[in-house]
């Protein structure tokens, strides 16, 4: 894990995961834990496969506040972390 933040890369938590793939919530927390760990970015996503689900982030979020997941760490909890993230990465 902490070769994924030393390169600059980060990690997607999908909420659709928590649904679709069976088991995989026990694997999410896992590598939701090393991230914090290690301090390594998160990117929240939906990953719908339905237009319905576009944007609902709900298991994700509900998963990474029970883990006490810092919100510094969410790269896209908000629009100017989001923004200060991306233009500092380019400066790499």
């Amino acid at each position: 894990m902490s070769t994924v933040d030393n390169v600059g890369n980060e990690i997607e938590i999908n909420s659709n995961s928590f649904s679709v793939h069976p088991g995989s919530t026990i694997n999410c927390r896992t590598v939701a834990s090393l991230c914090r760990r290690y301090h390594v970015h998160v990117l929240v996503s939906s990953d719908a496969h339905s237009c319905y689900s576009v944007g609902n982030h709900v298991e994700a979020l509900n998963m990474l506040e029970e883990l006490g997941f810092p919100e510094e760490l969410v790269i896209n909890s908000s629009p100017e972390r989001l923004e200060k993230y991306f233009s500092e990465k380019q400066s790499f």
